[in-house]
């Protein structure tokens, strides 16, 4: 009987921490005040590039809290940006545990795309990215790595629009002029490339215009880690800037290598993200 007893308030408790939703994914347990603190604390610390201690925080807290979705993003996140030797492999196997469970996840979606997308793998990161893409058409970081996914495979003609459209959603991202640059001149559309060219040179010294590289905070909002209960991903964007010189942003200035270098990685050691 005591035994019998026993059994029933373990399974109690076992419900009542692994509750699901009326869809019936598993729901874990609300973290405490202390864990979201210590997960604050991390995204800080990845903002000032210590990815290790900011690692070591996060990988704490999965521990203590396994069904926390977004802590395990920003356990990939930094350990991506930590660049030990199989960091990339680990990072990427964290987002695909994470989606196995909630397949919907965007910011997981995302952070697989761009691991596979830096490990030479514009094919699996096509689809992650176009996923993201389509849930979320106003992300123009999305939009932006699905044209370069296009442009790594060759297919500049869909790279192109796909470019423009990441420009439609952020005028300030340079990386999206020089791809959409590249593009024309690929095409052999050497008049709408001239004249793209010129457009270029108006984001010259502008502090708002933006680059897409593999850097940590420039991979994107949903590249950055989390920080709870702020709802935003990363940091904010800056207030607009007010004055002549910070209107009429249109283009990037023209370099012999593009923003965002490709590396092809080794089997020793891959080009650091940093």
């Amino acid at each position: 009987m005591h035994r019998r007893h026993h059994f029933r308030t373990i399974v109690l408790s076992m419900l009542l921490v692994t509750a699901c939703t009326d869809s019936g994914t598993p729901q874990f347990a609300e973290p405490d005040p202390a864990a979201i603190q210590s997960n604050n604390r991390a995204v800080g610390l990845m903002g000032r590039f210590e990815y290790e201690q900011a690692r070591d925080q996060f990988e704490a807290l999965v521990e203590q809290w396994p069904g926390w979705n977004e802590v395990r993003v920003n356990l990939a996140i930094a350990t991506l940006n930590r660049q030990g030797d199989g960091d990339e492999a680990r990072a990427l196997q964290i987002v695909r545990d994470v989606l196995e469970e909630d397949p919907g996840h965007l910011r997981a979606r995302y952070v697989a795309g761009l691991v596979q997308l830096y490990l030479g793998e514009p094919g699996a990161a096509q689809e992650a990215f176009r996923a993201v893409a389509e849930a979320d058409p106003d992300d123009a970081f999305a939009a932006y790595y699905l044209a370069q996914c296009s442009a790594q495979l060759g297919d500049y003609e869909n790279a192109l629009p796909q470019f423009r459209r990441a420009l439609e959603l952020n005028p300030y991202l340079r990386s999206a002029y020089y791809g959409a640059f590249q593009s024309l001149q690929r095409l052999g559309r050497q008049d709408e490339a001239s004249a793209l060219a010129a457009d270029y040179q108006r984001l010259e010294g502008n502090p708002r215009s933006q680059l897409a590289e593999f850097k940590y905070t420039r991979m994107g909002p949903r590249g950055s880690a989390l920080a709870v209960n702020t709802g935003s991903e990363g940091e904010a964007p800056a207030a607009p800037l007010q004055g002549a010189l910070f209107s009429q942003a249109s283009a990037v200035i023209i370099e012999t290598d593009s923003p965002v270098e490709w590396a092809e990685p080794s089997a020793q050691r891959p080009t650091s993200l940093t």
